[in-house]
C-alpha cells in the first residue's frame, strides 16, 4: 500500500492570510475617500488672518461667496512674500443707506497692502460690490509690483506709496 503524503496546510493558511489582508486594504481604502469624486469645488469659508476689513462695512454684510472668499486667500498667498497684510477699508457711497449690500451696491474702497517696512496705499474708488473681488485681483498686483520697482534700488527711504 502506497502511504498518502500530508498535504502541507500552509499554503491554504498563507492564501487565506493574504486574501484577509486584500480585503482588509481594500476596505481601509475605499472607505477613506480617496477614489470618491466629487463634482462639488471645494471652497473657503473664512477669509485668512492675514486679511482684515474695516470701515463701516463687516466682512459678513458683503455675503462674500465661498469662490469669493477662495480668490482672496488665493491672492493673499500669492502675494505674502511681498505683503504681511492687506487691509480692506469699505465705506457706503450713501452713507445714510441701510447696510444691506446688493451686488450693484456702490462701495468707497480704499486698500493698503502693508510690507515689513513700507506700505503701498489706494487711493479711495467707487467699487459695485459685484467688482470688489475683481479689482482686487487687480490691484494688488499692481502694488506688489510697485513696491519691486521702489525697493530696487538699494538707499531707498520711501515708506508709503499711493496709486
Amino acid at each position: 500500500m502506497a502511504k498518502k503524503k500530508k498535504k502541507s496546510n500552509s499554503k491554504q493558511i498563507l492564501m487565506i492570510v493574504l486574501l484577509l489582508m486584500m480585503a482588509t486594504g481594500a476596505v481601509v481604502v475605499f472607505q477613506s475617500g480617496f477614489f470618491s469624486r466629487s463634482n462639488q469645488p471645494v471652497y473657503d469659508s473664512a477669509l485668512v488672518d492675514s486679511v482684515t476689513v474695516t470701515g463701516t462695512i463687516r466682512a459678513d454684510d458683503l455675503n462674500l461667496s465661498g469662490k469669493e472668499i477662495t480668490r482672496i486667500n488665493r491672492l493673499m498667498s500669492r502675494f505674502s512674500l511681498s505683503f504681511d497684510s492687506i487691509e480692506v477699508n469699505l465705506e457706503l457711497e450713501d452713507q445714510f443707506a441701510p447696510i444691506e449690500i446688493e451686488n450693484d451696491t456702490v462701495l468707497v474702497l480704499r486698500l493698503r497692502c502693508q510690507a515689513p517696512k513700507m506700505e503701498v496705499a489706494f487711493w479711495s474708488r467707487k467699487v459695485p460690490r459685484k467688482r470688489l473681488v475683481k479689482h482686487m485681483e487687480t490691484a494688488v498686483p499692481e502694488a506688489a509690483e510697485e513696491l519691486k520697482w521702489a525697493t530696487q534700488k538699494s538707499g531707498n527711504t520711501v515708506r508709503r506709496i499711493y496709486l
